[in-house]
């Protein structure tokens, strides 16, 4: 596995998942009858957030796709969300050396 995409897999892969976690507290938060204005004009930027985090997301599976030194249209998986990204994942390595 190349350690270079295996670290920007980690870091941009945890960066989407947090976006995700702030969406669903979002609307968790949101559904619990809350009226803080601030939290409900945060609704205008929600849907911005989420395509960069779905965005984010496509891009790890580019990631480890070329640290486990395959081609960058496993990419194409990410359209099956996390099965796309379990099949990766056991896909063997083809470098075995960073």
């Amino acid at each position: 596995m190349v350690i270079y995409y295996r670290n920007k897999f980690l870091e941009v892969f945890g960066v989407s998942m947090l976006l995700f976690i702030f969406i669903i507290g979002w609307i968790i938060f949101l559904l619990s009858n809350v009226d803080n204005l601030f939290w409900v004009g945060m609704g205008k930027l929600m849907p911005a957030i989420g395509i960069i985090a779905y965005g984010l997301y496509i891009w790890s599976h580019y990631l480890l796709a070329k640290a486990k030194g395959y081609s960058g249209w496993l990419t194409l998986l990410a359209l099956i969300n996390t099965i796309g990204l379990a099949i990766i994942f056991l896909l063997p390595d083809r470098r075995k050396t960073g």
